[in-house]
């Protein structure tokens, strides 16, 4: 049952990060939490991911404890019994697989360097696949994680919140351009102004920028922040993974690369001083900024109708879009 603390189903329908492919190399075997219970994520000998539910069904092992990967399946530690991708059991020791010695299997998509599996309330295949994107002259991937006390869609919800960009994390300016939704995407640009004086820009007029955000779905968002007088375009992720029903794991990444204009200390840089330095400046100030947020997310209470101003961003546009994300509430209507 859910806790007085949010009124809306606990696992919104998407598609959840269980890890950073580079976790997860061949012969792995790793245990995530995804909606209330264990998931084994492992890779196979030839590379492939599979994601499948932790207990045998011969006699209730914990394939994460043990588990081990023998070629193209995943091996229980107790019986021996060997299960592909898809959750057929494949071998089982001294006779033929039982018919109902099955494991429930979960799609699996990597995509950017991460490692996403789905989640549907009413065990529906995917309803739609995350974008790819090319990287080349990026720099390399920065991340790191937290377990936050909050659901899935007030994390996320910061998208529509405009006034706690200045209030919370110190803009000066914050200006919402636009918002649109198509299906389980959300896209929403925001003009920001900001105090930074930084590779030779700003200054005391600070460093304007444009964020360009696109929600897939509540647990894969990326933020482009475009930083034009600088001559950055930084990618951001935000990767929500609810794990119990009061407690998301929140994995943030954070790509950057050179424009070839702004600022001429950022032109003149060498790549592999920007990627290195400067990246990991830009990466410390993201990860600062998302923490911000940690002491409000861990306390906060959900309103169903809370008592918006009229400087608040577009709180209503985003709650209509998000409720499609749980057949629990459409059979409600």
């Amino acid at each position: 049952m859910m806790t007085a603390r949010c009124s809306l189903p606990p696992y919104p329908t998407g598609w959840c990060c269980v890890g950073r492919s580079d976790e997860f190399a061949p012969g792995t075997v790793a245990v995530r939490r995804v909606a209330g219970e264990d998931r084994i994520v492992f890779r196979t000998a030839s590379g492939e991911i599979g994601v499948v539910e932790s207990i045998c069904p011969h006699l209730g092992a914990h394939l994460g404890h043990g588990g081990t990967v023998v070629g193209e399946s995943l091996r229980c530690p107790f019986h021996g019994f060997c299960y592909d991708r898809q959750g057929t059991c494949v071998t089982a020791y001294k006779a033929d697989p039982p018919a109902t010695a099955r494991l429930r299997s979960w799609p699996v998509h990597e995509v950017s360097g991460f490692v996403m599996t789905w989640y549907d309330a009413a065990g529906r295949s995917p309803l739609w696949s995350l974008p790819e994107y090319d990287f080349s002259g990026w720099s390399p991937l920065r991340f790191t994680s937290w377990t936050v006390k909050c659901h899935p869609q007030e994390l996320i919800e910061n998208t529509a919140d405009i006034g706690h960009l200045t209030e919370l994390h110190g803009y000066r300016v914050a200006q919402l351009e636009d918002l649109k939704t198509d299906g389980h995407v959300l896209m929403a640009r925001v003009f920001v102004h900001r105090d930074l004086g930084i590779f030779g820009a700003g200054g005391g007029t600070g460093i304007r920028a444009r964020f360009e955000i696109r929600l897939n779905g509540l647990g894969f968002s990326t933020v482009d922040v475009v930083a034009e007088e600088l001559g950055v375009l930084c990618r951001q992720y935000l990767l929500v993974t609810p794990e119990d029903e009061n407690r998301v794991r929140l994995l943030i990444g954070m790509r950057v690369k050179q424009t070839g204009q702004g600022s001429t200390l950022v032109r003149m840089t060498p790549r592999v001083l920007f990627n290195g330095l400067i990246s990991r400046f830009m990466f410390r100030e993201f990860a600062r900024d998302v923490s911000q947020d940690f002491d409000v997310w861990n306390n906060k209470q959900y309103l169903e109708r809370p008592a918006l101003a009229r400087a608040d961003g577009p709180f209503g546009a985003y709650r209509k879009w998000a409720r499609q994300f749980y057949p629990e509430l459409a059979q409600l209507q």
